[in-house]
């Protein structure tokens, strides 16, 4: 998905994209963008997003069924990946789909108010000041999940996010700073929002189509799409702090290094030509 400046999207375990279906606000006048994505029990997915040609550097934090992961901090134009979540200094728990585990026990129902966000990944784009504090070493933070629900709740057969194998991260950074959040009170500059649901669901909502062999997954870069950043206003400092892990993957920098040359190819043209419905397709225009 595209939507003010900012690209984001969602890979399975083997760099794959994962297709997007009925997606809706892209380009729109909103701040927020949103599509349905297929899930399989038990796969591995990472959460991706670009900065394209923005000049203030942003703060990007993922949500799993409702839950706050770890920030990062990425300067203007970067990319990035949250993969899972980060147990050590140099290892983290991969995400992966689950299917969602449901009981006949009453006391489960008090769980009903944190369902609301079961089966939705989101990413939330800051903007924030260049400036961040000093780096503070890494401490855990416990992820819980959804957890069991009761089998009244109307969610059986539905797929929920928990944490997968240990990943040597391969480096031993990581730490985290604290950044100051611009426009705090008008909330993200961008949010991103996956629905994601078994494939036979999506089917049959009517939508997802069965696909054909011939038709190819997307890749796991971002678009070769260079934009001016659109004007929305001058951002103010608000005086609020959060704590932000560092952008520190491997990945990542070369997610960076490979756009830098993407980059100077294309010209400054915003995307066009997506549907509000259905898989993307082929080369963006």
């Amino acid at each position: 998905m595209y939507h003010r400046g900012f690209e984001a999207w969602i890979t399975d375990g083997n760099q794959e994209g994962i297709e997007e279906y009925n997606k809706q606000g892209e380009e729109g006048e909103g701040r927020t963008a949103s599509c349905y994505i297929p899930s399989e029990s038990g796969k591995q997915f990472v959460i991706r997003w670009k900065d394209h040609g923005g000049e203030q550097h942003f703060s990007a934090r993922a949500y799993v069924d409702g839950v706050r992961t770890r920030g990062k901090i990425c300067k203007p134009r970067a990319g990035g990946t949250r993969k899972g979540v980060r147990i050590s200094a140099d290892a983290y728990r991969a995400f992966q789909f689950a299917d969602l585990q449901t009981t006949d026990d009453d006391a489960a129902l008090g769980n009903a108010a944190n369902l609301e966000k079961l089966g939705t990944i989101e990413l939330r784009v800051f903007h924030i000041r260049a400036e961040t504090g000093r780096e503070r070493p890494f401490r855990p933070r416990a992820f819980t999940g959804v957890g069991t629900v009761h089998e009244r709740s109307k969610k059986a057969g539905a797929h929920c996010v928990t944490l997968g194998e240990t990943i040597p991260s391969g480096h031993g950074r990581g730490g985290t700073r604290s950044c100051k959040v611009l426009n705090k009170k008008e909330g993200p500059f961008v949010t991103f929002v996956w629905r994601y649901r078994p494939a036979a669901l999506l089917q049959a909502e009517g939508i997802l189509r069965p696909t054909t062999k011939k038709e190819g997954k997307r890749r796991a870069s971002p678009s070769n799409v260079k934009s001016k950043s659109e004007p929305h206003g001058e951002s103010r400092v608000a005086p609020a702090e959060d704590i932000i892990e560092l952008s520190d993957d491997d990945e990542d920098v070369r997610i960076t290094a490979h756009l830098s040359v993407c980059a100077d190819r294309f010209d400054s043209t915003t995307p066009s030509g997506r549907g509000s419905s259905g898989p993307r397709r082929g080369k963006k225009t």
